[in-house]
């Protein structure tokens, strides 16, 4: 992120605006990470807003459905909000967990040209599994003719060369270390609200976001974060209806801070709890399919 930051507020000023050409619309900007997590997973360091102010912005307001918010802030605190930021920026398409595509704008430096043209300049992230876990590749394009544009592309080309590698060692970095000896256990808590004790309460929808639920936890357990998972095997509405899921974190912090994307938590059908766990006992043989 500091990268990121460092090289967005400390651009060169370029003035004016310019004109498409055949010969600049073919510059395009491409970066690649080779991340130690699922597809799943890589795809909520874009969409996340906590995640995304861990390695790209200081703030982060994404909502990832097409036409959705896709804003981040460098900034924050200036009184002009276009200064250093993607204000106004949307998703353009999306296919999670695999692609998306979205507007971008220029930074205080730049924006005098490159947020007066339309189309803007255009962001388009892919993700696909490869050798057990996950490569992105970013293509930043819709580059225009002139001196003030090139110095843009070089400015864009070396930010998001070093916010790829940001990101490759957030995700990597923090993989080896839940493989460390010296990693806490902690456990996951969930209850339902009070409006999904109530059975009619359930629909489709409700549905399908359990059904991310328990995909986001595999996800977790494809990264060697998650023990296991599970729930009491009694009906909505049942005061012993309960989930529990066991992490590997190095502290508290971290623990809440990989729990916060909770498909089931963040759309209010369950409360969580995380607390530090004491493994005792363990005789993790006898755990069977």
């Amino acid at each position: 992120m500091k990268s990121f930051f460092c090289l967005f507020l400390l651009g060169s000023s370029f003035q004016g605006l310019a004109q498409p050409s055949h010969e600049q619309a073919d510059l395009i900007i491409r970066v690649s990470a080779s991340l130690n997590c699922s597809v799943n997973s890589a795809f909520e360091y874009f969409s996340n807003n906590q995640l995304l102010e861990k390695w790209l912005a200081v703030k982060a307001d994404v909502e990832m459905k097409e036409g959705g918010r896709y804003e981040l802030f460098w900034s924050p605190d200036d009184p002009d909000p276009t200064n250093n930021s993607t204000y106004g920026c949307k998703v353009l398409a999306l296919e999670k967990p695999y692609y998306f595509n979205l507007e971008w704008r220029g930074n205080k430096d730049h924006k005098g040209f490159m947020n007066n043209v339309r189309p803007l300049t255009n962001v388009t992230v892919i993700l696909y599994p490869e050798d057990g876990g996950t490569k992105v590749t970013l293509l930043h394009t819709g580059w225009r003719q002139g001196q003030d544009w090139r110095g843009a592309y070089a400015f864009f080309t070396k930010a998001w060369t070093g916010a790829f590698q940001s990101l490759e060692k957030l995700v990597n970095d923090s993989s080896a270390e839940r493989m460390a000896d010296n990693q806490k256990w902690f456990c996951y808590y969930l209850r339902l609200s009070d409006k999904y004790k109530d059975p009619a309460a359930w629909n489709e929808q409700s549905n399908k976001i359990i059904e991310e639920h328990a995909q986001w936890l595999e996800n977790l357990g494809q990264q060697g974060i998650l023990l296991l998972a599970g729930r009491t095997l009694v009906e909505p509405g049942n005061e012993n209806l309960f989930g529990v899921a066991f992490i590997k974190a190095k502290d508290l912090e971290e623990a809440k801070r990989i729990l916060a994307p909770d498909p089931a938590v963040l759309a209010g059908i369950q409360n969580a709890m995380v607390l530090p766990y004491s493994m005792g006992i363990r005789y993790f043989a006898n755990i069977k399919d």
